[in-house]
């Protein structure tokens, strides 16, 4: 007589691997300090905001706009070493960031106005003259072959200069 297949006996097996392995993961996460500090958007703690009112409480006449997606690996690299320039007091005095995801459909109408073709993208943005110039920074970090702290600080010096040559602003 043979015996029948269980199926159960499998199962019970996939599933109790499948639960270890997920718990695990999950411990992991779990112990890690920084586990939910996501990077980019929630260095600034305004980053939630509608962007107009982003733009209005703006400490700065100049903004350095922001387009993000958080499934971007160079976004994620980035963002650390842009928040470590923003705390910056002398950064502060010259520039606001405004971190803008494009993935959202209420952005839609900023990364169409801003001809955003790829993230991620940076601006230096002064509302009431709506002028705008563009930080070539995704550009300056592939030639330089790092992404550190001193490209990321002098690519938005030189285009601050370029944005407003009379103003006296460095950062």
């Amino acid at each position: 007589m043979q015996a029948r297949f269980n199926f159960w006996t499998p199962s019970l097996l996939v599933g109790g691997m499948l639960l270890f392995f997920w718990g695990t993961s999950l411990i992991e996460v779990f112990s890690s300090p920084d586990a939910f500090f996501r990077y980019p958007s929630s260095y600034d703690k305004e980053a939630n905001l509608p962007v107009p009112q982003s733009i209005s409480e703006a400490k700065t006449p100049r903004l350095l706009v922001e387009f993000y997606q958080d499934s971007c690996v160079t976004c994620q690299q980035v963002a650390p070493l842009l928040y470590e320039l923003s705390e910056q007091k002398s950064f502060q005095r010259c520039l606001s960031v405004l971190p803008i995801d494009a993935d959202k459909a209420e952005n839609r109408l900023y990364v169409d106005l801003f001809k955003v073709t790829k993230v991620p993208a940076f601006f230096i943005f002064e509302p009431r003259a709506m002028k705008k110039t563009t930080v070539p920074l995704l550009d300056e970090l592939a030639e330089a072959g790092e992404t550190n702290t001193k490209v990321i600080k002098r690519v938005i010096q030189e285009s601050l200069k370029q944005h407003d040559p009379k103003h006296n602003c460095s950062i």
